[in-house]
């Protein structure tokens, strides 16, 4: 399926806002795969770092990851905080997270793991943004945009 065929779809839409060169990515969270494994189905060629700290949804993702015979997908078992640069053979050109409750903390504990001119990209509700922006003034933030066919959800996209 084309991406153009899948306009519907938030974490697909989410894909077409990556350029060429943003991987890999690292999916803070990913749970059942969500937007991180998405982004590789629609992106084949993106490398993607899934960081899920819960072992059954951990033990999920790499079962999908073998019976869809996915490459460049390399599943983590730990936390943002227990995660070290050695986690990362190349460092994260892209970092997405959701509207977690710490979601302002794990922003941060994600920023040393960027590449030079990596992207932080947050998966929001549209009150959520302004309060990122103001208490985050170290992230050189875009201006949000809209996740169409969704009600008061935004992506925030920033670079460090």
């Amino acid at each position: 399926m084309e991406p153009q065929d899948q306009p519907d779809r938030p974490k697909f839409w989410a894909a077409r806002q990556l350029t060429a060169g943003d991987t890999p990515v690292l999916d803070v969270g990913s749970g059942a795969g969500f937007p991180g494994l998405a982004l590789k189905l629609y992106r084949p060629e993106l490398t993607v770092y899934l960081l899920e700290p819960r072992k059954k949804r951990a033990a999920f993702l790499s079962a999908i990851r073998s019976e869809l015979g996915l490459r460049q997908v390399t599943i983590l078992n730990k936390t943002l905080e227990d995660c070290r640069p050695e986690d990362f053979p190349v460092r994260p050109a892209v970092v997405t997270l959701r509207a977690l409750g710490e979601i302002e903390r794990l922003t941060r504990l994600g920023l040393p793991f960027l590449s030079e001119h990596g992207r932080i990209v947050l998966f929001l509700t549209s009150h959520q943004v302004e309060p990122i922006v103001v208490r985050l003034p170290e992230i050189d933030w875009s201006e949000p945009v809209p996740i169409p066919w969704t009600r008061e959800k935004a992506l925030l996209m920033g670079r460090r």
